[in-house]
Order: structure tokens, then C-alpha cells, then sequence
């Protein structure tokens, strides 16, 4: 499985993708108040859970890569972790990536999926109310603020807003354009 954009690579995540995903995770700038990095061991279970993901559910998030040089860009992608309200389209780009366009290029390109081929009767996206840039994409990508969500522990204690979308809301937008 493997998505392509003009610019970008969405491909499931391989063993050889894990240092620049354990680099992205404990990039201390990608970072909200009074989050740790995730190193070491903890970065291997986030890691392979993306990864496993994709056995054992057919879909998972993305390592994303720059056509042209072949870096790796962030991961983006849907998933749905243990106990949460629902499934998810999420995004984290590098630092030496964010203001290109990227995440709402891969974004984009992993919503048409989950609407055209997965058949998702809609997504979610939690984001820290804060986080400007995370809002700025969702609603670029078609998603509106639903308000306040709360999350399983361990995040229950993190203020979030659910931003989503429907499948129909996703259809009707592609018909008007």
C-alpha cells in the first residue's frame, strides 16, 4: 500500500524507518507543555504499534517522505489507539518540514483514502486547542472543530477538541469542486 502526491511518499512504516521516527518523537520543538520526548524503548512501542497496525487492521499511519530527496517528512496517517472514542486522521511533520504544505498535502491524500477506499463513515482529529497549526490543517482539510473530546487515560487529563468529518460532508465537497 502506498499513496503518492505530488511531492510526497505515504508508505507503511518499515524497521529500516525507525530512527527518523524515534527522532521525530523526541524533537523536543513538536512538543506541548509539559510533555516528555519519547525515547528508547517507549519509541519502539509507538513505533511498532504503527507499524502493527497495518497487520492487524488492514490500515495504519504512514512514514512520509519528500519525493525528490527521499527524507523523511513525519508520519500521517488514521489509527485508533487502544480505548479511543473513534478512528483518527493524525499528523506529525519534522520541524524542517512544517510551512511547506506537507501535512495538509499527506493529510489530504490519507482523507480521500480513508473516504474512497476505506469507506469511513467519518474521522476525527484531537488537537490541543493551542495548537494553531494542527487546527489550521484540519479545517484545510475539510474538518471543523466539534468541541471539547475526552480521552482515555493516559491523556485524559489533556484538554483536546474533536475536529472531524463525514464521509457524506467529504462526498458533497467533492462534488461542488
Amino acid at each position: 500500500m502506498m499513496l503518492e502526491t505530488a511531492r510526497l511518499i505515504l508508505r507503511p512504516p518499515t524497521e529500516a524507518d525507525f530512527e527518523a521516527w524515534a527522532a521525530l518523537l523526541a524533537d523536543p520543538n513538536l512538543l506541548e507543555a509539559g510533555e516528555k520526548p519519547v525515547t528508547g524503548p517507549e519509541a519502539w512501542r509507538s513505533f511498532a504499534a504503527a507499524a502493527g497496525s497495518w497487520q492487524l487492521r488492514g490500515y495504519g499511519v504512514f512514514a512520509v517522505f519528500e519525493r525528490e530527496s527521499g527524507s523523511f517528512v513525519g508520519r500521517v496517517g488514521p489509527h485508533k489507539p487502544y480505548g479511543w472514542p473513534d478512528r483518527e486522521l493524525g499528523w506529525v511533520i519534522a520541524t524542517r518540514f512544517q510551512g511547506l504544505g506537507y501535512a495538509v498535502e499527506a493529510a489530504s491524500a490519507c482523507r480521500d483514502w480513508i473516504f474512497e477506499v476505506l469507506k469511513w463513515p467519518r474521522i476525527i482529529h484531537t488537537i490541543r486547542p493551542q495548537n494553531r497549526a494542527s487546527c489550521a490543517i484540519a479545517t484545510k482539510i475539510g474538518s471543523r472543530n466539534l468541541g471539547p473530546i475526552q480521552l482515555p487515560p493516559p491523556y485524559d487529563h489533556i484538554v483536546n477538541d474533536e475536529w472531524g468529518q463525514t464521509r457524506e460532508e467529504y462526498l458533497a465537497r467533492s462534488q461542488q469542486a
